[in-house]
């Protein structure tokens, strides 16, 4: 029995021929770039908005900039993709240059479009994702935009994405001070104000001694915004638990009881304040109690983003 078993000739599954699309989509891909201009890291099932991102390499061999994307294809002769409405809306929330790529396979070129706020709003003529009803939008791609040896041009693209978004950073403090003034004016008008007290009552009667930390981080997830638990987030994240001193596990906990009690609200890997006036409240008092500085807070995640490309 046992030499029968031995001997029998056992099949084994192959790839599927969705399977051997993608790979050759991602060759072709890869093969428009120069090797000692770019390196390619290629994310799992993890990240069901990204595909991966691409290091550039500069002139010293450092990576300076990393360009992320989602990757399409086709085995017909077409230059337009029906984008899903869930990859729109990462996009527009997202801190990081992300790009749809899509492989003409028949012809072998390889378009791109980098989708932002303005390209949602204005190209695409998507106001309001919340309010859009379709569940895809037709991306028409131009020749005009095809990878092909051009790495200065896409650098170019996230360098101007990055630049666009330090000014978000720096108008970041000026909103909050504008909101602060906001707040009081209607305190002192007598209209209803947020409480201090009874939003850390929620939070008491939640974690006893590890109050403090968590309304802290409730705060830094308002400041930092956007704010990801995926890699995109990971150097932000890393900075903003080694200032709280907390592990992963707590961390975890943290946002778990968060968004149980709709403090914090959760897409995917973004997480975010649900009751804004609530998380200034908090912010307030940190400043005022001096566990708050935000200034340096500003400085310190900023450089550690720089770092971090």
């Amino acid at each position: 029995m046992w030499n029968k078993m031995t001997n029998e000739q056992l099949t084994t599954k192959g790839p599927s021929a969705t399977d051997l699309v993608e790979q050759n989509s991602k060759q072709i891909f890869e093969s428009k770039l120069p090797l000692n201009e770019r390196i390619f890291t290629w994310y799992g099932d993890k990240y069901p908005n990204l595909d991966g991102h691409i290091e550039f390499i500069g002139e010293n061999g450092s990576t300076t900039i990393k360009m992320f994307f989602q990757l399409k294809s086709s085995k017909q002769d077409i230059t337009y993709h029906d984008c899903d409405k869930s990859f729109l809306n990462y996009c527009y929330q997202a801190t990081e240059p992300t790009f749809l790529v899509f492989v003409n396979i028949p012809q072998k070129k390889v378009y791109w479009e980098h989708i932002t706020i303005a390209y949602i709003e204005d190209i695409l003529g998507i106001k309001d994702l919340t309010a859009f009803e379709q569940q895809t939008k037709r991306i028409n791609f131009s020749e005009d935009k095809i990878i092909n040896a051009n790495v200065s041009i896409l650098i170019e693209e996230c360098r101007k994405h990055y630049q666009d978004k330090s000014k978000v950073r720096a108008e970041m403090q000026s909103d909050i001070s504008a909101e602060q003034k906001q707040l009081k004016s209607i305190s002192e008008q007598g209209e209803e104000a947020v409480n201090y007290n009874s939003i850390r009552d929620k939070f008491t009667s939640m974690l006893g001694n590890m109050t403090d930390k968590m309304m802290l981080y409730y705060a830094f997830v308002y400041i930092l915004k956007p704010f990801y638990l995926d890699q995109r987030g990971e150097q932000k994240r890393r900075t903003l638990l080694g200032l709280l001193q907390i592990t992963d596990s707590q961390e975890r906990f943290l946002i778990e009881s968060l968004v149980n009690t709709n403090l914090l609200g959760r897409v995917g890997d973004l997480v975010f304040v649900t009751q804004k006036r609530e998380a200034i409240s908090v912010i307030n008092h940190c400043i005022d109690d001096g566990q708050l500085n935000l200034a340096e807070v500003i400085q310190l995640f900023s450089q550690n983003e720089n770092q971090d490309r």
